[in-house]
């Protein structure tokens, strides 16, 4: 019968519980490293969004629409226009009671 003070127990024992260990340290390290290449994406994601964002779009920006009013390109109602167009996708549907202020 086997005891605890018995070599061959004891000595089964410590192995499974050194390749338990082992096992247990191959599997922490590799959700580390799931974990930081997770994160490295996550990190390139959010640059590549944030560069869009920042970057100006394929429309006219507020400042070009004043230098071709000013230039005579285009009239004044065109440029009133354009800036209501560009209010209201910023600002979305307005609500009952408010008024549009785009005097610019």
């Amino acid at each position: 019968m086997l005891t605890a003070d018995d070599p061959i127990l004891t000595g089964v024992l410590a192995q499974s519980n050194s390749d338990a260990a082992v096992r247990l340290a191959i599997w922490a390290v590799a959700l580390v490293a799931v974990v930081i290449v997770f994160g490295v994406v996550l990190m390139l994601l959010r640059r590549t969004l944030s560069e869009e964002d920042e970057a100006p779009g394929e429309g006219l920006m507020l400042d070009d629409l004043r230098k071709l009013r000013d230039s005579g390109q285009i009239t004044h109602e065109e440029f009133q226009r354009a800036v209501d167009s560009m209010v209201g996708r910023v600002s979305g549907p307005l609500q009952e009671g408010e008024e549009k202020n785009t005097r610019l």
